[in-house]
C-alpha cells in the first residue's frame, strides 16, 4: 500500500510541474494585464513603472522560477486586481464549489443507480425506453441552455427556487441538477449496459440456480461488479466538474472558484488564474488518488499492482 501511494505521488508531483508550465504560459500568451489596470489617461512612463513594478518586465524563465519557487512555499503573490493574496481568494471559494460539486456527484451517482437497475433489469420494455430516452435528451443539452431553462421554469414562472445560486440548500439545487445533468444521464447508460453484461454471466446464472432470489444475486453478485465501470468513471466526472462549474456557476452566479476564475480571466489577472488551476489540480489528484484505492474494495483481484 505504502509503495502504491508513493508511486502515485510521484506521478502527481510530474502532473503538478506540467500544469504549472502550461497554466504559466497560457495566462501570459493572451496579452499584457497592464492596459486593463492602469487609468484610460496614463502616460507611457507610467505604465512602464506599473509593469515593472509587478515583475512582467522580465524574462518568462525567471517569471516562472519565480513564481514557482513562491507557489511551493503557498505564495502566489498578491491578486492585481483585488489586491489581496491568491490563494486566500482561492481558498475563500474553494468550499462553495467543493459544495457544489459534492451535491452534483451524489446526484448523479445516486438516481442513475435506481434508474440503471430498472432499465437493466427491465429490457427492451416502455420503461426502457422512456429511461433510455430521457438520459439520451439530457446528455444532448447543453448546461448553459439548461441552467436558463431551470431558471426559467422554477424561479420565474413557479418561484420556488431563487435564481441565483448560494451556498443554502434552495440555492443549490439548480445548479447542482444543472451540473451533474449530463453525468447523470451517462451513468444510467453506462450502468445499464455494465449491469446486463455481469447478469449475463455464469457466476450469477449459478446463483440463481441455488435458489437465490433476484434481489440477492444483484446485491451479492451483480451490482459490485456492474459499478466497477462508475467507479473508474468518477475521477474523470469529478474533473470534468470541476471544469464545467465554471459555467454553471457563471449561469447562476454562484460565489465558486469557477465564477472567480472567469472575472480573473476577464482582467487577465495571472496570480489568481495560476492559484485556481493549481488547486483544481490537486484537488483532482487527491479525489482520483482516493478512486483507486477504492477499485481494491470494489474488487480485490485489481490489487496495487498498477
Amino acid at each position: 500500500m505504502a509503495r502504491f501511494i508513493t508511486r502515485r505521488l510521484a506521478q502527481a508531483l510530474v502532473v503538478l510541474f506540467g500544469v504549472s508550465i502550461v497554466v504559466f504560459v497560457l495566462v501570459r500568451i493572451t496579452g499584457d494585464p497592464t492596459a486593463l489596470l492602469v487609468s484610460a489617461d496614463a502616460r507611457p512612463e507610467d505604465i512602464e513603472r506599473y509593469r515593472t513594478s509587478l515583475g512582467l518586465d522580465r524574462p518568462w524563465h525567471e517569471q516562472y522560477l519565480h513564481f514557482v519557487g513562491h507557489a511551493l512555499r503557498g505564495d502566489f503573490g498578491n491578486s492585481f486586481r483585488h489586491r489581496e493574496p491568491a490563494i486566500a481568494l482561492v481558498l475563500e471559494r474553494i468550499p462553495n464549489t467543493l459544495m457544489l460539486t459534492g451535491a452534483a456527484m451524489l446526484l448523479a451517482y445516486s438516481l442513475p443507480i435506481l434508474a440503471g437497475l430498472l432499465s437493466a433489469m427491465r429490457p427492451n420494455t416502455a420503461l426502457d425506453a422512456l429511461i433510455r430516452g430521457i438520459a439520451i435528451c439530457a446528455q444532448a443539452a447543453p448546461s448553459f441552455w439548461l441552467g436558463l431553462v431551470l431558471m426559467m421554469i422554477f424561479s420565474v414562472r413557479l418561484d420556488w427556487l431563487p435564481p441565483t445560486g448560494s451556498s443554502t440548500l434552495r440555492g443549490i439545487i439548480l445548479p447542482a441538477i444543472t451540473l451533474s445533468a449530463f453525468f447523470m444521464a451517462t451513468n444510467v447508460r453506462l450502468l445499464r449496459s455494465s449491469m446486463l453484461e455481469v447478469l449475463s454471466r455464469d457466476y450469477v446464472r449459478t446463483a440463481r440456480a441455488k435458489g437465490l432470489s433476484e434481489s440477492l444475486a444483484i446485491r451479492r453478485h451483480a451490482f459490485k461488479n456492474a459499478a466497477i465501470p462508475l467507479v473508474t468513471m468518477a475521477g474523470i466526472q469529478f474533473a470534468s466538474m470541476i471544469g464545467g462549474a465554471i459555467v454553471t456557476e457563471t449561469v447562476f452566479a454562484y460565489p465558486g472558484m469557477g465564477l472567480l476564475a472567469i472575472q480573473s480571466i476577464q482582467s487577465r489577472d495571472y496570480p489568481v488564474i495560476q492559484a485556481f488551476v493549481l488547486v483544481s489540480a490537486i484537488t483532482i489528484v487527491v479525489v482520483n488518488l482516493l478512486i483507486d484505492l477504492a477499485y481494491v474494495w470494489l474488487d480485490p483481484r485489481i490489487g496495487l499492482e498498477g
